[in-house]
């Protein structure tokens, strides 16, 4: 389509009007975020990558029993929404300081 406007490409420019429209709407109205189910079941990986620690470490949280886990068989399972209140109570509030 050219820059000018004649009456013979109107209809050409009122439909890529219409289509930039629905572009622009679709940019600015986003699909909702669904949220995120902090009841997730993790496995170890999973729990490692979550926590920012390697697996020996969780093992060794697990085998002092210092982290919320599940066992099933030989399998170690872990919820997100207990791990991040694991985080939480070892929280320290330091004089002079907010909570983070």
């Amino acid at each position: 389509m050219s820059n000018k406007l004649t009456l013979e490409n109107v209809p050409e420019a009122v439909q890529q009007i219409q289509a930039d429209i629905s572009e622009i709407k679709r940019l600015l109205n986003p699909a909702p975020v669904q949220p995120k189910d902090k009841n997730r079941l993790l496995i170890l990986p999973q729990a490692a990558e979550f926590l920012n620690l390697s697996k020996p470490t969780i093992y060794r949280h697990v085998s002092a029993r210092s982290i919320p886990f599940h066992k099933q068989g030989s399998r170690l399972y872990f919820i997100e929404d207990e791990l991040l209140e694991w985080i939480k109570s070892g929280r320290k509030n330091l004089p002079g300081h907010g909570s983070l």
